[in-house]
């Protein structure tokens, strides 16, 4: 990996290769956190292709069901499967793995108690998807750039990832423009990688999907981390409700936002844990908006 420094007030990203920014499937969470904050960035190349193979099998069946997005940003040759941890273990696997928790916490160091999943989503891009518009993960929050990160995102390969099936396309760099720079597509470089492999990206990287020219489809699956004082972008509450969650490991339990944040998220005065230590009560289940009947019914007027 090479290693430039660059002012923050940067606003003409240098040149990069993807090498410059793709790791070994040994690195440790401290070169993963260095690449990211040089590069925005980091690529982690056959971390877990047993687990993205497993992933892949277990959200089939979702995907078959799966309606395509309906705009541009979502993409109408794009699928997305969302409650991942409630729908496949392999995913909570890739979610509390060691080096992206370790990286998470390192990352978030000084800005919060402790990180929470922020969202969760299997991406499947067909071929024909134009490229999405690139943007930043955390503009959603009303922050001014440049700042700490306070979003970190992960793509996991679960198929291969190049720059003719729809790679995410990012701006190494970017990360350190303030808001009055604007993103140049001609600077984008495609994050190829291998199946098994995590692609890493904070908040304020200009990144997006790219476009699939090929007759392949890409697959791959979307676990976000975000400062524990944040709002979750999914809704991990009813995503995973304290029924399932209960029968998740204390680990999983507290990704999910199952634990307070000092005097934040409080259950009955105490920590949210108690709920889902106390004997199990009936509780309504969540409505799976795949069911057929649900998903293309067309609502009465009334």
């Amino acid at each position: 990996m090479n290693t430039v420094s660059h002012p923050q007030s940067l606003r003409v990203t240098a040149r990069f290769e993807v090498s410059d920014f793709t790791l070994e499937p040994t690195a440790t969470s401290d070169q993963v956190i260095e690449c990211i904050r040089e590069f925005g960035c980091a690529i982690v190349e056959g971390l877990a292709p047993d687990t993205t193979e497993q992933a892949e099998r277990e959200l089939d069946p979702y995907f078959e069901r799966a309606p395509a997005g309906t705009g541009s940003f979502t993409g109408d040759r794009t699928q997305r499967v969302a409650r991942l941890m409630a729908r496949s273990p392999a995913c909570r696997e890739l979610a509390a793995h060691p080096l992206m928790l370790e990286t998470v916490q390192k990352l978030f160091e000084g800005q919060c108690y402790h990180a929470q999943l922020a969202q969760t989503q299997a991406i499947r891009v067909h071929p024909g998807q134009t490229a999405q518009s690139l943007h930043r993960d955390d503009n959603v929050f009303p922050f001014v750039h440049p700042r700490p990160p306070a979003v970190l995102f992960s793509m996991w390969a679960l198929t291969g990832f190049d720059a003719s099936n729809g790679a995410t396309r990012l701006i190494p760099g970017s990360h350190r423009w303030d808001d009055s720079a604007q993103p140049d597509e001609a600077r984008t470089i495609a994050a190829s990688m291998s199946p098994g492999s995590v692609l890493l990206w904070e908040g304020a990287t200009y990144h997006g999907a790219g476009e699939n020219h090929s007759r392949q489809v890409r697959s791959g699956a979307l676990i976000g981390y975000n400062l524990g004082w944040l709002r979750q972008y999914e809704n991990q509450f009813l995503a995973v409700p304290p029924e399932l969650a209960r029968t998740l490991s204390p680990l999983m339990q507290e990704l999910l936002g199952y634990q307070n944040h000092g005097y934040l998220g409080t259950y009955e005065n105490v920590d949210p844990r108690t709920l889902l230590a106390a004997p199990a009560v009936e509780l309504p289940a969540p409505v799976d908006l795949f069911t057929p009947d649900l998903a293309h019914k067309p609502r009465r007027r009334q």
